[in-house]
């Protein structure tokens, strides 16, 4: 019965200009991160990405239990 809630979702209630302004902020956020932190990643930890990979987890991460909340139907 829970699964039928989540397939019967109705996407034209969502609001894209907020969803594509939170991934566009939090690209150009990983972009400044990025050019700020290579020398001082590849000098601490000998990998020039490795500030950059951690980042990408943890966003995709909060991305995954974001979705997964937002399923969640409010009138259980």
């Amino acid at each position: 019965m829970f699964y039928k809630q989540i397939f019967d979702f109705d996407f034209s209630k969502l609001d894209y200009f907020l969803i594509s302004l939170f991934v566009l902020l939090g690209f150009i956020g990983l972009l400044v991160l990025t050019t700020a932190s290579v020398h001082f990643s590849d000098s601490l930890y000998g990998n020039p990405t490795y500030i950059l990979n951690k980042q990408l987890f943890h966003l995709f991460l909060g991305l995954i239990f974001l979705i997964t909340i937002f399923l969640i139907p409010l009138n259980l």
